[in-house]
Formats: structure tokens, sequence, C-alpha cells
């Protein structure tokens, strides 16, 4: 899959999210697709670095199911 239908498959999810927070991931890895860094990226979403990079690591590995089935870190 291209760069392009990928972005338009994260589009269509984001349209589709159930909740914020998988919104925000999938918006997290479409913008990294689009070029921008994490570091940016955690910017524009008031995010950690290491958050953003845990959400690309998760979609490369495991596709947008991933992205719904990240749990957050215990404290």
């Amino acid at each position: 899959m291209n760069r392009r239908d990928e972005i338009q498959n994260l589009n269509e999810a984001m349209r589709e999210a159930s909740n914020k927070r998988l919104y925000e991931r999938c918006l997290a890895v479409r913008l990294h697709l689009e070029g921008h860094t994490f570091t940016e990226i955690g910017t524009l979403l008031n995010r950690a670095y290491q958050t953003i990079s845990r959400y690309w690591t998760t979609y490369r590995e495991n596709g947008l199911e991933g992205l719904e089935l990240i749990i957050p870190p215990a404290n």
C-alpha cells in the first residue's frame, strides 16, 4: 500500500472513530505519513515524543487495528 492509500484509510478511520483517543492516534500517524516529525506532532497534540513514537510503531506492526488496541502504560 502506498502513502496516499494509507492516508486515505486513516482519514476514513478518523471519520468513523468511536472515541477521541482513536481519532488522535490516527491523526498522529497520518501527520507522520505527511512528513511531520514525532516532535512536531507531539507539540500539536500535546503528547510526548515517546507517545507519538509508540503510535507509529504500533501502526507499522499491526496496522489500524493496532491503534484501537493500544493500552496506556501503567504508572
